[in-house]
């Protein structure tokens, strides 16, 4: 079995939950275990399963990670995709894979969590204040 040695899940949930004090959109860490074929259509599996399209805003954002083939992939509802320029999500995946081949798994994930959070603050301002979390703000462990 794969074990999860590389990720401080404590820092990437304080991350998640200080993010979302700044925008009423959602974040969700996905640290997937099974082996996949293709990372993209394992993720929008995830993203259908965990309700990502049921944020009130449509602003809910995946970020999936693949563990055994250390893969990445970024998935942002309509709401939130439609106002961010298209280049900006590859960037993000690319900054993300970088950190990864760097065997810096945790910064990975930090750094495409506080990237989201910018887009999501930028479009879909919170007030500051903790609010009821439409997804959870821990990371999400798949098989």
């Amino acid at each position: 079995m794969f074990v999860l040695l590389d990720f401080d899940r404590n820092a990437i949930e304080k991350a998640i939950q200080a993010a979302e004090l700044r925008t009423t959109g959602e974040i969700m860490v996905y640290l997937d275990q099974r082996r996949c074929e293709d990372a993209l259509e394992r993720a929008k599996e995830v993203f259908a399963a965990k309700g990502m399209t049921n944020t009130r805003e449509r602003n809910g954002i995946l970020l999936y990670t693949q563990l055994r083939q250390r893969d990445f992939v970024v998935l942002a509802d309509e709401g939130i995709f439609s106002k961010v320029e298209p280049a900006f999500w590859q960037t993000l995946c690319d900054r993300v894979l970088r950190c990864f081949r760097e065997k810096e798994m945790t910064v990975g994930i930090l750094l495409g969590v506080m990237m989201a959070a910018e887009q999501l603050a930028c479009h879909f301002p919170g007030d500051g204040t903790p609010r009821d979390n439409q997804l959870p703000n821990c990371t999400v462990e798949g098989e």
